[in-house]
């Protein structure tokens, strides 16, 4: 699985093409579940969740992001890209908290 095109799917979605992404997003979420992969980084269903519309789902990969150490937490929480997914409220506080409290779960 190629985990280096997400971010295609990711500005498929923003375009318009959201089915396409859920169909990646699917294939994701199995190679995770069968384990065929050796580690799909949390920040990476994040984008493709909060694309979607998905909210509460994006956050909650969030919560996973932390709990594995994903380096991707470092990358979305400064670059201009990410904005339009970091300043909603709830992604705000998580990466304000994430920040201060090395021991987030």
């Amino acid at each position: 699985m190629d985990l280096y095109g997400a971010d295609s799917y990711v500005i498929a979605a923003r375009l318009g093409f959201k089915e396409v992404t859920r169909t990646y997003l699917q294939r994701l979420l199995k190679a995770l579940k069968a384990r065929s992969e050796k580690w799909i980084p949390p920040t990476i269903l994040f984008s493709i969740y909060f694309s979607l519309g998905e909210n509460e789902n994006g956050l909650q990969s969030l919560y996973q992001a932390a709990k594995e150490n994903d380096p991707g937490l470092h990358i979305i929480s400064v670059l201009p890209l990410w904005d339009d997914y970091t300043n909603t409220p709830s992604v705000n506080a998580f990466l304000s908290k994430w920040q201060t409290d090395t021991n987030l779960p």
